[in-house]
């Protein structure tokens, strides 16, 4: 569906690539069911990198190590602000500020509206009024939809353009841990 995949890619990458073609061929005609698979798809992906990049660091051999991992574990996907907070300040993984993050941000607030919302923004959505403008602008950026009042008005297309969101982002966060795993 989306590209071949290198052959340099991380297995984590590569599971999360093939998990997208298998929702393509099942659900993306319900652009709902879609995006909120491709949502916890991007979740997954990044909670397995800091996994990996925990275990990688021999943090948890020494005593204060496993104090610490102990004692912030859950604030590892506490949130997205949390994930990218931990990517880049624990690990030097630079991916929040790319187009791909800013991209994948609006999948991410479109789910929690479909799941949390029930199709319609978020008492926080709401609450936010120049976020929900933002919103509105990237929901028809990025996936072809819009909103109309509270509620999201996804088009047909939203389904498959969510996962190829989240094809890109896993492609260039895979890029930025294998950078920050070379030190560069």
């Amino acid at each position: 569906m989306f590209m071949r995949v290198n052959a340099d890619v991380h297995a984590i990458t590569e599971s999360t690539l093939r998990s997208l073609n298998r929702i393509v061929a099942s659900d993306a005609g319900n652009a709902e069911r879609a995006i909120v698979a491709a949502a916890s798809l991007a979740e997954s992906l990044v909670d397995q990198f800091i996994a990996l990049l925990v275990a990688e660091s021999d943090i948890g051999k020494i005593p204060l190590g496993r104090r610490l991992l102990s004692k912030s574990r859950d604030s590892f996907n506490h949130s997205w602000d949390e994930r990218n907070g931990w990517l880049k300040g624990g690990f030097g993984v630079a991916i929040a500020g790319t187009n791909e993050a800013r991209r994948l941000k609006t999948v991410i607030e479109v789910r929690n509206a479909i799941i949390h919302g029930d199709g319609q923004l978020t008492e926080r959505q709401r609450r936010n009024v120049l976020g929900a403008i933002d919103l509105r602008r990237e929901m028809l950026d990025v996936l072809a939809s819009d909103l109309q009042g509270r509620r999201l008005i996804l088009s047909h297309t939203s389904g498959h353009k969510a996962m190829y969101v989240v094809a890109e982002y896993a492609l260039a966060l895979d890029h930025a841990v294998a950078a920050a795993r070379a030190g560069t």
